[in-house]
């Protein structure tokens, strides 16, 4: 799918243009539709701009692998897990290793 389109690259610049712009809107998602936080909010918590929030909730940035990603039982289950531990202010790994974590589930499954 992506990989055919994308040529000869390295997984991880796939991963930078497709699978975070996707796991990025879907916790953005998730964290305002099923928690109920702000896009201020979520911004502040995933270090965007509020601007940037706004379009993966008008599914304008993150394509449509977002869907995919929160149809995906396994794969929302680390993201709901990744916006307690973001809500709570718990991420003691950081939010790049768990960015991590969550990419290659995706990978591994969708690439």
């Amino acid at each position: 799918m992506m990989v055919r389109e994308e040529g000869f690259q390295a997984p991880c610049e796939i991963a930078s243009k497709h699978v975070v712009p996707a796991i990025r809107a879907a916790l953005a998602i998730l964290l305002v539709n099923e928690y109920g936080l702000s896009a201020y909010r979520v911004a502040k918590l995933l270090g965007m701009t509020p601007a940037a929030i706004s379009n993966y909730l008008l599914r304008r940035r993150g394509g449509e692998l977002v869907d995919k990603l929160l149809e995906d039982g396994e794969i929302k289950k680390v993201l709901v897990e990744l916006a307690e531990k973001l809500i709570s202010d718990d991420v003691s790994e950081g939010l790049p290793s768990h960015l991590c974590r969550i990419c290659r589930v995706v990978r591994r499954r969708f690439l």
